[in-house]
C-alpha cells in the first residue's frame, strides 16, 4: 500500500471518528495535501519556466524531498516580463541559474502565510536575505507581490508576479 493511500485511508478514518464523536479530531490532517511542491507547480501548470530552471539546476530534488521547503514561485507570465538577453545570460552560466533557482527557496523552513506578515525578511538557499513588506493583506517578497499561497505535502508555495534575481 502506497503512502499516500495509506494516509487517505487514516484521513477518511479520522472524520469518520469526528462526526461520530461531535468533534472536529485532527481535522486539518484530514485534509493534508497529497502532491509535494514539485508535484503541485507541475500540476498547476503555470510554472513551466521555473520548473526548467530548477532541473537544469538540479535542484527538482530539493522540490520533492521530504522538506519542509518553501518555495517562492514565479509564474511562467513573470519570466516572461524578463528581457530575453536576461534568461539567455542566465541559461547560459551554471552558476548563474543555480544562484537564480535558490534564490527562490527557503529550506528547512514551511512559512506559512500568515507567518510572512509578522517577518521582515527570508533568508533564500542562495544566500540572499529577501526584504517583507506588508500592506493590508498585500505582501511583497524582494521585488515580487506574493500572488497567493498554495499548501504542498513537503512545504508552501507562494506564488509570485516577478524574478527574484540575485544580487551580482
Amino acid at each position: 500500500m502506497s503512502a499516500v493511500k495509506l494516509v487517505r485511508i487514516v484521513a477518511l478514518w479520522v472524520a469518520v471518528v469526528s462526526l461520530t464523536l461531535g468533534t472536529p479530531v485532527l481535522s486539518a490532517f484530514a485534509q493534508a495535501p497529497a502532491q509535494n511542491v514539485l508535484d503541485t507547480l507541475k500540476a498547476a501548470g503555470n510554472f513551466t519556466t521555473f520548473l526548467r530552471k530548477a532541473e537544469d539546476a538540479g535542484l527538482t530534488a530539493t522540490l520533492s524531498g521530504p522538506g519542509p521547503v518553501t518555495v517562492l514561485a514565479p509564474t511562467d507570465e513573470a519570466f516572461g516580463k524578463l528581457p530575453k538577453e536576461t534568461l539567455d545570460a542566465v541559461a547560459a552560466d551554471a552558476n548563474r541559474l543555480t544562484m537564480v533557482v535558490k534564490n527562490h527557496i527557503v529550506e528547512g523552513q514551511q512559512i506559512m502565510a500568515e507567518q510572512i506578515k509578522t517577518l521582515q525578511a527570508v533568508k533564500t538557499a542562495a544566500g540572499a536575505d529577501l526584504a517583507i513588506k506588508v500592506e493590508g493583506d498585500a505582501a511583497t517578497i524582494g521585488s515580487a507581490k506574493v500572488v497567493r499561497s498554495i499548501q504542498a505535502s513537503n512545504g508552501k508555495i507562494h506564488v509570485l508576479d516577478a524574478v527574484l534575481m540575485p544580487r551580482e
